[in-house]
Protein backbone atom coordinates (compact mmCIF):
# COMPACT_ATOMS: atom_id res chain seq x y z
CA UNK A 1 0.00 0.00 0.00
CA UNK A 2 1.30 3.60 -0.59
CA UNK A 3 -0.10 6.80 0.52
CA UNK A 4 -2.00 9.44 -1.17
CA UNK A 5 -0.27 10.79 -4.13
CA UNK A 6 2.98 8.45 -2.82
CA UNK A 7 4.66 11.04 -0.78
CA UNK A 8 5.48 9.60 2.65
CA UNK A 9 5.89 11.52 6.01
CA UNK A 10 6.41 11.34 9.21
CA UNK A 11 6.47 14.10 12.22
CA UNK A 12 9.79 15.16 11.91
CA UNK A 13 8.68 16.20 8.14
CA UNK A 14 5.98 17.92 8.91
CA UNK A 15 7.77 19.71 11.59
CA UNK A 16 10.44 21.10 9.38
CA UNK A 17 8.19 22.36 6.71
CA UNK A 18 5.79 23.82 9.47
CA UNK A 19 9.15 25.98 10.74
CA UNK A 20 9.46 26.55 6.81
CA UNK A 21 6.05 28.29 6.71
CA UNK A 22 6.29 30.48 10.10
CA UNK A 23 10.08 31.66 9.02
CA UNK A 24 10.24 34.87 7.37
CA UNK A 25 13.02 33.26 5.18
CA UNK A 26 13.30 31.01 1.83
CA UNK A 27 10.65 30.14 -1.02
CA UNK A 28 8.23 27.74 1.07
CA UNK A 29 7.26 30.89 2.96
CA UNK A 30 7.24 33.06 0.23
CA UNK A 31 5.26 31.02 -1.41
CA UNK A 32 2.39 30.71 0.99
CA UNK A 33 1.38 33.99 0.64
CA UNK A 34 -0.36 32.80 -2.77
CA UNK A 35 -1.96 29.41 -1.08
CA UNK A 36 -3.42 31.82 1.98
CA UNK A 37 -5.28 34.40 -0.10
CA UNK A 38 -9.09 33.18 -0.53
CA UNK A 39 -9.99 31.73 -3.57
CA UNK A 40 -14.01 29.71 -2.62
CA UNK A 41 -15.85 31.28 0.43
CA UNK A 42 -19.19 30.13 1.38
CA UNK A 43 -21.38 30.13 4.59
CA UNK A 44 -19.52 27.51 5.82
CA UNK A 45 -15.69 27.07 4.45
CA UNK A 46 -13.25 29.21 3.54
CA UNK A 47 -10.85 27.64 1.01
CA UNK A 48 -7.12 29.11 0.11
CA UNK A 49 -5.11 27.56 -2.54
CA UNK A 50 -4.41 24.42 -1.05
CA UNK A 51 -5.28 24.57 2.44
CA UNK A 52 -8.52 26.08 4.63
CA UNK A 53 -9.03 28.75 6.26
CA UNK A 54 -10.41 29.28 9.53
CA UNK A 55 -11.13 32.66 11.25
CA UNK A 56 -12.13 33.40 14.70
CA UNK A 57 -12.68 37.06 15.45
CA UNK A 58 -9.26 38.61 14.44
CA UNK A 59 -7.38 35.41 14.66
CA UNK A 60 -6.56 33.49 11.25
CA UNK A 61 -5.01 30.65 10.68
CA UNK A 62 -4.76 27.54 8.10
CA UNK A 63 -4.85 24.34 7.75
CA UNK A 64 -4.24 21.15 5.42
CA UNK A 65 -5.66 17.57 6.79
CA UNK A 66 -5.92 13.84 5.25
CA UNK A 67 -6.22 10.41 5.21
CA UNK A 68 -4.31 7.73 3.78
CA UNK A 69 -5.51 4.16 4.05
CA UNK A 70 -5.81 4.09 7.88
CA UNK A 71 -4.11 7.09 8.95
CA UNK A 72 -5.09 10.80 9.58
CA UNK A 73 -2.72 14.03 9.42
CA UNK A 74 -3.22 17.88 9.66
CA UNK A 75 -1.13 20.75 9.78
CA UNK A 76 -1.94 23.77 11.30
CA UNK A 77 -0.52 27.05 11.38
CA UNK A 78 -0.52 31.33 12.47
CA UNK A 79 2.22 33.12 11.13
CA UNK A 80 0.76 36.35 13.06
CA UNK A 81 0.91 34.90 16.11
CA UNK A 82 3.58 32.52 15.48
CA UNK A 83 2.62 29.16 16.16
CA UNK A 84 1.75 25.75 14.46
CA UNK A 85 0.32 21.94 15.27
CA UNK A 86 1.06 18.88 13.44
CA UNK A 87 -0.85 16.34 14.43
CA UNK A 88 -0.78 12.29 13.12
CA UNK A 89 -2.83 9.66 14.38
CA UNK A 90 -2.99 6.07 13.07
CA UNK A 91 -6.22 5.24 12.53
CA UNK A 92 -8.71 7.06 9.58
CA UNK A 93 -10.65 9.12 11.43
CA UNK A 94 -11.18 12.73 10.35
CA UNK A 95 -13.79 13.61 13.03
CA UNK A 96 -10.83 12.59 15.49
CA UNK A 97 -8.29 14.80 13.71
CA UNK A 98 -10.86 17.97 13.80
CA UNK A 99 -11.30 17.44 17.45
CA UNK A 100 -7.84 17.48 18.35
CA UNK A 101 -7.33 20.90 16.55
CA UNK A 102 -9.99 22.84 18.11
CA UNK A 103 -8.61 21.55 21.19
CA UNK A 104 -5.02 22.39 20.71
CA UNK A 105 -5.88 26.01 19.37
CA UNK A 106 -8.01 27.35 21.98
CA UNK A 107 -4.90 26.07 24.12
CA UNK A 108 -2.60 27.90 21.74
CA UNK A 109 -4.61 30.89 21.80
CA UNK A 110 -5.12 31.09 25.46
CA UNK A 111 -1.60 31.44 26.03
Amino acid sequence: MVPAGLLKSNTSDMIKFLKKLLSDEGKISQATGITEKTYFKNTQREIGFGQEIERNGDDTFFYKDGDTFSCSSIIAYDKKSDWGIVIMINQKNPDLIRELINTNYEQAIAE
